[in-house]
């Protein structure tokens, strides 16, 4: 046999059954190596567990296996990349492979494409908190291999992956968007053609004079984010010249964010979408109210996660956090001595609720070390940045709603200046739609309490999900695609981790 033949049979030899040479499923499974599954839950527990149900018995045929492939092969509809799943190889492999049974180590990597594919799909390629701490996702409770025995038995795998991907609305909405991305891409729409691009994006209708253009400049530039003056500025004009390639690359990154959230949010909600700077109170599946935020800075970002918010605060005080104290607060007293008392601001001797307060006179500011510092400072109700309502759901960040003595903020178009909490815009109308079934839901009640500056702490009739989530693409409930700065860099984090995360290959 000539050499250049020999080297191609030996190739071969891993996928031809008849020359598996006693291998056996059982020992391909229990010498498996992890390749292309999610870090936080690998694939061969499922894998050992899904043969050991079967006793190790082969699980596909030809036409499975080919079934499997068409459907992983759709991959790019869901914002994935079908590259990444050996399809290639395994196609190979079912054309050369007799019809029954297939090799064990063919059997075993078609598993592995399933069961990695299925993951991808319903809970994510990623698991945010390796490159940002402060992100708590939601995983769904997804059965992995009984919705790989159910697609063995049935053949329709294109229905059980269906059901895998995330089921909430706006991901459907996503899915859809981004094929009309795929089909706009494949247009030659000149950069800086202003018509044409805002036709493409459905905001000018074709042959609309100049008001429906100014319009449709409104109407692009607040699906942006942007004020809708209707001018076109720079930040106006940086929006319509970014490449389709790079708007298609963002919507798939926050599909994938998707699949760390909840497929149903419930009825009733608190939404704030950090980059967008807005919070939604939803309820009945309607935005009942809408209001600006200020999030955190790049270097103090606010956390991403899921809470119940159960009560308020009135008139709430402020327990200033260690690390403001240190890079703050100390050096202004060290400064100005009299800067606690101008500020309202007392000292406790730790931080126990009964801790006695002491006089700012009695410490030796100099001789104190910043980042040991044992004391509590607590600001006085209605000074403090908390303002005047705090809105708790309690979590590991500290994180909470709040009302702000710093309103000006509001009017800026970037407001990103908190340590981590969002301060809202309407503080008094979001406590009195949740207190609205008590005898503070009226607005002079609640007036009254807040002018007495006690502080005092109220429990809700009925505690509401809050989820505050990042997003820099979305489509909303009317199909309108929106786009966001990103304002904390994490799409650029996103796509490189994604291009670090390996690719399946035969075992």
């Amino acid at each position: 046999m000539p050499r250049r033949g020999f080297l191609i049979l030996l190739s071969l030899l891993p996928f031809l059954p008849s020359l598996s040479f006693g291998d056996t499923i059982e020992n391909y499974v229990k010498n498996y190596r992890e390749v292309a599954a999610p870090p936080w839950r690998t694939v061969k527990p499922l894998l050992m567990d899904f043969y050991r149900q079967r006793n190790y018995a082969p699980a596909w045929d030809k036409a499975k296996g080919f079934a499997l492939l068409e459907s992983v092969g759709k991959a790019a509809e869901e914002g994935l990349d079908p590259r990444v799943y050996g399809l290639d190889e395994a196609r190979a492999f079912l054309d050369r492979a007799n019809d029954v049974p297939l090799s064990p180590q063919g059997d075993v990597f078609l598993t592995e494409i399933f069961l990695c594919y299925a993951l991808h799909l319903s809970q994510g390629r990623l698991d945010p908190a390796q490159f940002y701490p402060q992100w708590r996702p939601v995983r769904r409770d997804v059965d992995i291999i009984r919705a790989l025995n159910e697609a063995l038995e049935t053949g329709n795998f294109e229905e059980i992956f269906i059901r895998l991907a995330p089921q909430h609305p706006t991901y459907h909405r996503m899915k859809e968007e981004l094929r009309h991305l795929r089909e706009l891409g494949g247009r030659e729409i000149p950069p800086g053609n202003l018509k044409e691009i805002l036709t493409a994006f459905g905001d000018l209708v074709p042959e609309g004079g100049k008001e429906e253009l100014i319009d449709a400049i409104r109407r692009f530039q607040w699906r942006h984010g942007l004020p809708p003056t209707g001018r076109i500025d720079r930040e106006t004009r940086k929006f319509l010249n970014l490449p389709w390639e790079e708007r298609i690359r963002r919507l798939e990154i926050n599909m994938e964010r998707w699949r760390w959230l909840p497929d149903d949010f419930g009825s009733r909600y608190i939404l704030t979408i950090l980059p967008d700077l807005t919070l939604y109170v939803v309820d009945e599946g309607r935005t009942v109210m809408a209001m600006k935020t200020v999030i955190g800075t790049p270097q103090q970002p606010s956390p991403i996660f899921c809470g119940q918010l159960s009560y308020l605060e009135l008139n709430p005080t402020w327990n200033i956090p260690p690390s403001i104290v240190a890079k703050e607060i100390i050096p202004k007293v060290i400064k100005d001595p009299e800067y606690l008392k101008k500020k309202r601001i007392r000292i406790y001797r730790d931080w126990n609720e009964s801790a006695p307060e002491i006089p700012p006179e009695k410490i030796k500011w100099h001789r104190i070390n910043p980042e040991k510092f044992p004391y509590r400072l607590t600001q006085d109700p209605g000074v403090n940045p908390l303002g005047r309502i705090k809105f708790m759901f309690p979590n590991e960040f500290d994180v909470y709603l709040h009302d702000t003595t710093e309103r000006h903020l509001f009017h800026r178009k970037h407001r990103l200046y908190s340590h981590g909490c969002i301060r809202i815009e309407h503080p008094f109308s979001l406590a009195l739609w949740l207190l609205k079934d008590t005898y503070l839901g009226f607005p002079e009640e609640l007036k009254k309490e807040i002018r007495s500056r006690k502080r005092q702490k109220i429990e809700l009739p009925n505690p509401i999900p809050v989820y505050i989530i990042y997003l820099t693409a979305w489509v909303d409930g009317n199909g309108l695609l929106h786009f966001r700065p990103d304002y904390y860099e994490y799409d650029k984090m996103m796509r490189e981790a994604l291009k670090a995360l390996p690719s399946l290959s035969p075992p």
